[in-house]
């Protein structure tokens, strides 16, 4: 897949996703999402209106136990797998992949309180809520723990570094157009999704060089044009955005005088040579079922990257399957030898969303999102689009995603080491420890492939 290939038409109303998730962990001081950058609507403003606001990132305004975030930790990781599944047999010659299964649940999520009926129903379904009324505040309570690893941690000289984890959402709306007030309370309260008024009838192109303006801040730079030109129109009437951006060193940072070539067998059976870093420490270890897997820790001890590396022959879905349940990590001597990588997929998700059951959603004649506003022709989804990137180096990761939902209408005795090589396909994830949330999924199968 191309770098910014979008492999899903734009139609008309528009909603947006783009979330902005980073790697971080604990520290002595932390960085709240809802202060700098967040905009939240007047009071004096009627709810079922749209005032004009700040293009900065937003972020929920109200305190929730993060004890609450189970059900959309289950959500995004459930998903998640069921959306790789997809997205891998859909391009099965892409060398590489990578997503963010909290990006896109939590954009179908912002979609969730204004849909009614079936559509509700198998929406909710494919995001595994079983309870749907619950996932809103739960994915509220997720955005809350999440916003907690945003911190600077001393690294082991004592120096000062900061780790980011950084999530984001804003409402871009056509002028005159109400939105329901239970739907704008709802991404207020749950979302922190602050409404920004714009005019797609007479100016589109203005209006997606702010939305693109407001990705690109909020991911710093790394998604500078999520909105290709031509996708938003006239007929474009909301804009659902929510940004992620991730950065994080490592608690044990790889030697660059280590790193080296080394021979990696791609997924289509070429032999190439790639820069390989290595280090050798006590990492969370366990091998099982045909897959070994590696936990390499983020500073401050909140994120980590789950490395999930098949016996030979092996498919890359059983280290999928691997990330998603990783019980047995214990504390080992392994010595890693990781590609570095720097890898972009851009991807239409419309077609695999609606194919894990989300079908009415994307029906003219069925859809029924009258909880976000009873327009005429009724609102529906036309696509969705999914952009994420992700660079791996001795210092740390780096990484940012963005969704667009367009609708239209203690010491030990040193044993002897682990040899966990990685030089074949492996599967990745970067998760937030204490809820187990997965932020980013995907697979590397030639590192020799970077992103433009």
């Amino acid at each position: 897949m191309e770098r910014r290939t979008f492999l899903a038409l734009l139609s008309t109303p528009v909603l947006l996703a783009a979330l902005e998730a980073c790697g971080s962990s604990k520290s002595t001081s932390s960085t709240n999402r809802s202060n700098d950058h967040a905009t939240t609507p007047s009071n004096d403003t009627p709810p079922s209106t749209v005032p004009t606001g700040s293009t900065a990132p937003t972020t929920p305004q109200t305190a929730t136990s993060t004890t609450d975030a189970g059900v959309a930790t289950a959500t995004v990781n459930r998903f998640g797998t069921d959306l790789y599944a997809r997205l891998a047999a859909a391009d099965p010659n892409a060398p590489n992949l990578v997503f963010s299964p909290a990006s896109v649940a939590i954009a179908l999520a912002m979609v969730l309180p204004g849909a009614h009926g079936a559509t509700a129903e198998q929406l909710a379904a494919t995001l595994h809520a079983d309870v749907a009324a619950a996932l809103a505040p739960s994915m509220h309570a997720l955005l809350e723990a999440l916003d907690g690893r945003t911190e600077t941690v001393d690294n082991p000289a004592g120096d000062p570094i900061d780790v980011v984890l950084a999530i984001a959402n804003s409402l871009w709306v056509q002028q005159g157009f109400d939105l329901e007030s239970s739907y704008l309370d709802a991404l207020s309260t749950e979302f922190g999704a602050a409404p920004q008024s714009v005019d797609y009838r007479a100016d589109p192109e203005t209006a997606r060089t702010l939305i693109n303006t407001w990705v690109e801040t909020a991911t710093h730079d790394r998604i500078p044009a999520l909105l290709p030109p031509g996708a938003v129109s006239a007929a474009t009437t909301l804009t659902l955005v929510n940004a992620v951006y991730m950065k994080a060193p490592w608690r044990k940072t790889f030697d660059r005088s280590s790193t080296a070539p080394a021979p990696f067998t791609t997924l289509a059976a070429a032999a190439v040579q790639t820069d390989a870093m290595s280090v050798v420490d006590f990492f969370g270890y366990v091998a099982r079922s045909g897959v070994q897997m590696v936990a390499l820790p983020y500073i401050g001890d909140d994120l980590s990257m789950l490395i999930a590396l098949p016996d030979a022959g092996q498919p890359l879905s059983a280290a999928v399957a691997a990330l998603g349940d990783p019980r047995g990590l214990a504390s080992t001597r392994v010595a890693v030898t990781l590609p570095k990588f720097d890898i972009e997929t851009s991807v239409g998700v419309g077609e695999a969303v609606a194919a894990l059951g989300a079908v009415d959603l994307f029906d003219p004649a069925k859809a029924d999102l009258t909880g976000i506003a009873t327009a005429d022709p009724p609102l529906y989804v036309g696509a969705i689009i999914h952009q994420a990137n992700i660079t791996v180096d001795e210092d740390g990761t780096e990484a940012a995603a963005a969704t667009a939902v367009l609708l239209a209408g203690g010491a030990a005795v040193e044993a002897e080491p682990i040899d966990f090589r990685v030089d074949r396909p492996f599967a990745f994830a970067v998760r937030d420890d204490p809820t187990g949330a997965i932020l980013f999924l995907g697979h590397v199968g030639d590192p020799t492939q970077r992103r433009g």
